[in-house]
């Protein structure tokens, strides 16, 4: 056997199998799931002043019979930057009723005992161990006695190489004929953060020295197809790694330049042409090439390089090991943005043992130069890098409690059986009030005219600390909006509008956003320090849903990235006077710099301005996933034209007003109709009061009074329709328009009869119940006018000022309103009221046509019962 030695690396070449692409593929199977779950602890850094060793112990195959041979091996590596030198020593107490038959690894360890085996480390063979790096494997071979069985009980030391302290770890030894089935070798899978000295990584927001993951695979006895002598194998092959990382973790790829697939493609036998500063960590697989274990293939340390992402990739990293690339992806976890690996379809010719990795939490850091790639090796040679050092690992932002992280497996022999594991961290992260919080906002309308229909800008800036040692920046949690008073949905905005579903922006899920292009109001922008390119997308306004009458949906996206943020804000506008509040509430714990919404402007926008001139001001407040709370106003100032013309110190109110018959044939049936409205600066109408000219009658016989509660419900029967009304209402120049119905009543509040005018408020995706307005109508004693008087019309509707502007009636009844037989000219005079209390007299010229062409025959007949008496 010919042994290719370098520091932290040995390569067996003998048992190297021809097919090395499968074997690699395994390799980066390996890789890929120590790569996601080692993303899973970051603290802050601090003091060095020793190594702190670390040690695992793995059996083959897992489970070992009474009465037969297996392998225990055992790995130490270091865990701190501060790099381990000098004699170590491991002494592993054996359970009783286990015998060591061999011991050692060949030519790094030095191994004595039987029961308590005693390795020591020859320091000429390993001067010098970095962060993450082993002294290499000590195989033990075991001998179980017969009768012996259950879960017995193993202790491991290791003290020396610098260490102020020994490390201890006591592992349960199984003795069983059992076949432990495909999955995780239980206890195995580990992923754990640490600060420079080797201590767990816990500060949140913090950014950590390094991340260390490590697992292994169930194996099986066997009979190795090289030597025929018992072996171990793993039970099923592998196909599928899904790795969910925890909420809030995020790895920042920009951290380090990037390597290209060409250049990472270049590599042979181990040859590499990626730059050194692309490097962010180490791994050291351990797999077999199909002829039986335990891991006779490839063992040693390679490194792990930041790529440049393909198309749907959030982040790519790879590694090249017998010339053949290797590359995982990453993206955001539909549900709760956390970030998700997926390593699909993994060849099955190759079998994989265990596995550890290491990421480095500052990738240029100097520390870890020493462990930069040469020649495709770590450890060779020795960089001193110039780039930036920026962090590439962040903790979340939140003190939460224990953080978990989850892996599903399935295997080609079972595809779509996926076994599922979680590994949780003894605590959680703390020390939230330290992360810093210093967002701002900017809110402007497209234009500042008082009283017009509005877009609005909206400019959220977070400042992402880039610090290496300090904290990274909180994440916003929860965002409160108060737009200015007088600043108001625009009821125009409807026309045409429809609300997409929740099914249709699939928030919690990876499905295409399907909302109708008519639910759409606007646009956003995100930056991230994560991504080279910007978020974009769409705001939509939602569907109203029980509870929640206006929402609205965000939805941004990379157009090359795996990265798609959907989000939905809830819209409460006050009832009374319709200011609005907007919540966005949970938002994903990833980072941003800068936000930017756009709600579409126009004669359609779906906001309207204030109508007063002067200062109008926005106040928001924002709280961080740390609890950090921050409030700020921004405002801009109302004019009379946009452009700064002061308003009237007067509201004008000069509604217009017209009101006649289609048909002016004197005494013959006519449809009458009424209209008044006012402009976008006049004061907003309330009320009508109008009286008819004389002899413009309608023949109350004919028609059903509709009697209440059914009048005031808004609930007549067709017997009392006498007309339709038509009814304008928004900010600008294009109203939407609703219609409604016309119904004569029985008596009101003291009038021998009444009008329940019924309008359904439906507008878009909005169904704002049904409108009633009551009107008396009185007949004077002496002229027999009819005298009409509306109660006070609506002026908000859940929330939404109406604005009314325009209202239509048509008073169309066949047979019902009929013309006077006066042809001389007369009128419809009234008096239209504002809600500011202005009350407007109007009129419209009416005359009634063809008096002369009227038959005029009038008959009289008198009839008298006196008696007559005789005197």
């Amino acid at each position: 056997m010919r042994v290719a030695k370098r520091v932290g690396i040995a390569v067996t070449y003998d048992a190297m199998p021809r097919t090395a692409a499968g074997l690699w593929r395994r390799a980066g199977l390996a890789a890929g799931v120590c790569l996601a779950l080692s993303l899973t602890l970051v603290g802050t850094a601090s003091a060095a002043p020793a190594p702190v060793l670390a040690v695992k112990g793995f059996d083959y195959p897992t489970h070992i019979a009474a009465g037969h041979s297996g392998i225990i091996l055992l790995s130490v590596t270091n865990s701190t930057e501060v790099a381990s030198n000098g004699t170590v020593t491991v002494t592993d107490t054996l359970p009783s009723g286990v015998t060591a038959t061999s011991a050692g690894d060949g030519f790094t360890w030095d191994c004595s005992g039987t029961t308590v085996i005693t390795c020591v480390n020859d320091p000429a063979n390993n001067p010098s161990i970095g962060l993450g790096q082993g002294y290499g494997e000590i195989r033990i071979g075991v001998q179980v006695d017969p009768g012996v069985s259950g879960t017995l009980t193993e202790q491991i030391t290791v003290s020396g190489g610098g260490a102020t302290h020994d490390t201890s770890l006591t592992r349960p030894f199984e003795v069983s004929s059992s076949d432990p089935g495909f999955g995780i070798v239980p206890g195995s899978f580990t992923a754990n953060a640490v600060n420079r000295d080797g201590t767990d990584a816990t500060q949140s927001a913090g950014h950590p020295f390094a991340a260390t993951t490590e697992f292994a695979f169930n194996s099986k006895e066997g009979v190795s197809a090289y030597t025929g002598e018992p072996a171990a194998y793993v039970d099923e092959r592998i196909k599928d790694v899904i790795v969910d990382l925890p909420v809030g973790f995020v790895g920042n790829p920009t951290a380090a330049p990037t390597c290209t697939t060409a250049e990472l493609g270049k590599t042979l036998l181990g040859l590499g042409s990626c730059p050194a500063s692309t490097q962010v960590g180490i791994v050291s697989p351990a797999l077999n090439g199909g002829g039986g274990g335990p891991p006779y293939g490839v063992e040693g340390t390679v490194p792990i390089f930041n790529m440049v992402p393909s198309r749907g990739q959030a982040a790519a990293f790879g590694f090249v090991v017998a010339g053949v690339p290797i590359t995982l992806s990453a993206k955001t976890r539909p549900g709760d943005n956390g970030i998700e690996v997926t390593v699909p379809n993994i060849s099955e010719a190759f079998e994989i043992y265990s596995q550890r990795l290491t990421l480095w939490g500052v990738p240029a850091d100097a520390s870890h130069d020493h462990e930069r790639s040469c020649e495709g090796f770590t450890s060779a040679c020795s960089y001193s890098l110039t780039t930036p050092k920026r962090a590439f690992l962040r903790n979340p932002t939140g003190c939460v409690g224990p953080q978990t992280t989850a892996l599903h497996v399935d295997s080609w022999q079972h595809p779509g059986v996926f076994k599922d594991y979680s590994y949780t961290t003894a605590t959680g992260t703390s020390g939230c009030q330290n992360a810093p919080f210093q967002p701002s906002m900017d809110i402007q309308p497209d234009t500042s005219q008082a009283g017009a229909p509005a877009g609005l800008n909206v400019d959220l800036s977070l400042p992402q600390s880039g610090s290496t040692t300090g904290l990274g920046t909180a994440d916003l949690r929860r965002a409160v909006v108060t737009l200015p008073a007088g600043m108001s949905i625009n009821p125009s905005a409807a026309d045409g509008l429809a609300g997409c579903a929740s099914a249709s922006i699939g928030i919690g899920t990876n499905a295409p956003v399907s909302c109708p292009p008519a639910s759409k109001i606007g646009e956003v922008q995100i930056a991230t320090p994560l991504l080279a390119e910007e978020l974009k997308g769409s705001v939509f306004l939602g569907q109203p849903e029980p509870g929640n009458t206006y929402r609205v949906f965000i939805d941004a996206e990379s157009s090359e990235r795996a990265v798609s943020i959907r989000l939905e804000g809830v819209l409460t506008p006050d009832p009374v006077t319709g200011r609005l509040t907007a919540v966005f509430d949970r938002n994903p714990q990833l980072p941003f710099s800068d936000l930017k919404l756009r709600l579409k402007g126009g004669p359609r926008a779906a906001l309207s301005n204030p109508v007063a001139c002067g200062a109008a001001t926005s106040s928001y407040e924002l709280t961080s996933w740390s609890g950090k709370t921050v409030t700020g106003s921004s405002s801009f100032d109302v004019s009379a034209d946009g452009a700064g013309a002061a308003c009237p110190a007067v509201q004008p109110f000069s509604p217009a007003f017209s009101a006649g018959t289609t048909n002016p044939q004197a005494g013959a049936f006519s449809p009458f109709t009424l209209s008044f409205s006012r402009s976008d600066t006049d004061q907003t109408l309330s009320g009508l009061k109008l009286q008819m000219p004389p002899g413009l009658l309608g023949t109350i016989k004919s028609v059903l009074q509709c009697p209440e509660p059914q009048a005031s419900q808004g609930t007549c029967g067709a017997g009392s329709l006498i007309g339709h009304t038509t009814v304008g209402a928004c900010a600008g120049s294009s109203p939407f328009y609703v219609g409604g119905q016309v119904y004569l009543t029985g008596g009101y509040i003291g009038a021998p009869f009444g009008l329940s005018i019924v309008v359904p408020a439906i507008a878009g995706p909005y169904n704002l119940g049904t409108v009633v307005v009551r009107a008396q109508i009185k007949v004077d004693p002496h002229t027999a006018q009819v005298i009409v008087t509306s109660d006070p019309l609506p002026t908000i509707l859940q929330g939404i000022p109406l604005n009314l502007r325009t209202v239509n009636v048509v008073v169309d009844r066949p047979g019902f309103m009929f013309n006077p037989t006066n042809c001389a000219p007369l009128g419809v005079v009234g008096t239209i009221t504002s809600v500011q209390g202005t009350a407007a007299s109007v009129a419209s010229r009416f005359q009634a046509a063809n008096c002369a062409n009227l038959a005029f025959k009038p008959k009289l007949s008198a009839v008298t019962s006196a008696k007559h008496s005789k005197t």
